[in-house]
């Protein structure tokens, strides 16, 4: 007996059911393709920052020198000859534009005067004794090009300075910290809040290292920052991208699954949720 027309009920709900499995399998390979190019995100993060981070770490506190640097008033003798302006690391900037998140690496330059560096003090005091600047602009200039991450989709949400032990949370509109070269025993000195003051106008920024608390200038290997990522796409909220003081080039880690808003509201899981930090 052939039938006129239509579905039986038993048709349709396989038609249903069929759908309904595709529509959810779609959604699952859609939230893991966005979980892993988040993931991936973090892990480049990490990356640059990792750069960043051994450049500093096995570098050397190099003199300036050539036409380039007279922008910082060091003079024009030939490169790696003026006694009045050094290379001594990477300022670290993190902002949103776009979208997106930015890490922004630029060469710091200490502009000294006299002889440098005095023995009788300490690495951070003959830091502190010097006025510091980095080189912001895009262009070459005296060889110290700045250099841009992009966290495709991904923006910045939180910044976490970790002092001691004391930690301090704030929303990221532009984060700053810096990484130091001491100049006598080359150890890395972290800054973790750091003020930029843009008096110049010409593609150089005079920068000030602090900390939470004060004006002054505290730099210690101990100082620690955690940037919190916010997922711009499916799967999990959010990650964290984790930098800690000191010698070890593994001072850089990522945790890809955390709910920022609860750390927010409680800094002091900061620390456990940077595993590199134990």
């Amino acid at each position: 007996m052939r039938r006129e027309g239509g579905y039986t009920l038993v048709e349709a709900g396989l038609a249903i059911g069929v759908s309904s499995l595709l529509i959810l399998l779609t959604l699952g390979l859609s939230t893991m393709v966005s979980r892993r190019r988040f993931q991936d995100t973090l892990s480049t993060g990490q990356a640059f920052l990792q750069t960043q981070y051994n450049e500093v770490r096995s570098g050397i506190n190099s003199r300036l020198g050539g036409a380039g640097s007279n922008l910082f008033g060091c003079g024009s003798s030939a490169a790696g000859n003026s006694a009045s302006c050094y290379m001594v690391g990477r300022l670290l900037s993190f902002s949103n534009s776009g979208g997106n998140g930015i890490i922004k690496s630029s060469y710091i330059i200490a502009k000294v005067s006299g002889s440098w560096p005095d023995t009788e003090k300490t690495g951070m005091e003959n830091i502190r004794a010097t006025t510091l600047y980095a080189v912001t602009n895009d262009s070459s200039d005296a060889g110290l090009d700045s250099s841009t991450k992009v966290l495709g989709g991904n923006q910045f949400k939180n910044a976490w300075s970790v002092i001691g032990s004391s930690a301090s949370s704030r929303t990221v509109e532009s984060t700053n910290m810096a990484l130091i070269r001491s100049p006598l025993d080359g150890s890395l000195m972290i800054a973790s809040n750091v003020q930029v003051i843009n008096d110049s106008g010409s593609g150089q920024v005079r920068i000030v290292l602090r900390d939470d608390a004060t004006s002054s200038t505290n730099m210690s290997p101990d100082d620690k920052i955690a940037l919190g990522v916010e997922n711009g796409g499916l799967g999990q909220q959010g990650g964290l991208i984790c930098i800690a003081g000191g010698e070890s080039a593994a001072g850089i880690s990522n945790n890809n699954n955390v709910n920022l808003g609860d750390l927010a509201a409680h800094a002091g899981n900061v620390s456990s949720a940077c595993s590199n930090w134990e």
